[in-house]
């Protein structure tokens, strides 16, 4: 039953430090999404109405802080669920 308990643990540890590793990635990835569209926009936007680079650098920039909140959600998100899952796979004293 002890073997048991360690190949669950070591199965948990190894799934959380493979979530903990894809963290930075997924908010890498999700401020790159948010500049590359409020590029996009920007530059719709500075097409449509003949203002070439005024709105793609207001929406490129007005985009930064909006990323830095939505990836520090969800960074708090995900290490909240990390957290979780850790206490809960922890094995209890047996008295």
């Amino acid at each position: 039953m002890n073997e048991n308990n360690h190949l669950e643990l070591k199965t948990a540890l190894r799934r959380n430090l493979i979530r903990a590793t894809l963290v930075p990635l997924q908010s890498g990835c999700l401020a790159f999404a948010m500049a590359t569209i409020a590029i996009l926009a920007g530059i719709w936007l500075d097409f449509r109405l003949e203002t070439f680079p005024r709105w793609t650098l207001i929406l490129l920039v007005g985009s930064a802080p909006i990323a830095l909140v939505i990836v520090y959600f969800v960074v708090r998100r995900t290490l909240r669920g990390l957290q979780a899952e850790t206490n809960a796979s922890e094995p209890e004293d047996e008295v």
